[in-house]
């Protein structure tokens, strides 16, 4: 038996359950394999689970987020830190980052667009678009001073030059689509 932890300041909703089973040193899952030795995929879905609203609303300073911030993204749009595992990258890598959002006001439902982007020496080279966070606490509002995560992958392109990039989170609209931000 394995308790799935719910960590703090994960958004309210349906969410998928996957489970890969993979060395303890690399992300790359091991093959399934059905009863004539064919590859079935590397995941298997086992399910969905309803996260529930949280009893009590989440502070920022509850949460342990890796690199604080004091962004106000708009009126209404705190952005309070986040998380991204230690590089190097290499093309074709998963980034994975967590954003931890605060809503100010009920205006914060309308933001319901991020824009990911990495540039290079001033050039934008990739984008990435993705719903703030996963769930339902834009749908239903967003209840004021809560801070939910977002959790996003960003697929790096394969041909990707080598160097350093900087990471550029923006908003958008959902009315206009024009960036807020």
């Amino acid at each position: 038996v394995y308790e799935l932890p719910v960590d703090l300041a994960t958004p309210p909703g349906a969410f998928r359950v996957w489970v890969r089973v993979h060395p303890s040193d690399a992300w790359a899952g091991l093959p399934l394999l059905d009863a004539g030795d064919k590859t079935l995929g590397y995941d298997v879905d086992i399910g969905s689970v309803t996260v529930a609203p949280p009893q009590h609303l989440v502070a920022p300073e509850e949460l342990a987020i890796g690199q604080r911030l004091d962004a106000l993204l708009t009126p209404y749009l705190h952005l309070v830190g986040y998380d991204l595992a230690a590089g190097p990258y290499r093309p074709g890598d998963r980034l994975h980052l967590s954003l931890y959002w605060q809503g100010l006001a009920a205006e914060a439902a309308h933001h319901a667009r991020l824009t990911l982007a990495l540039e290079h020496e001033g050039t934008l080279v990739f984008t990435q678009d993705e719903a703030i966070v996963r769930g339902a606490p834009l749908a239903q509002g967003w209840p004021v001073g809560a801070v939910f995560r977002g959790q996003y992958d960003l697929a790096l392109p394969l041909d990707l030059p080598n160097g350093d990039y900087a990471l550029r989170v923006g908003l958008t609209a959902p009315t206009t689509w024009q960036t807020v931000t």
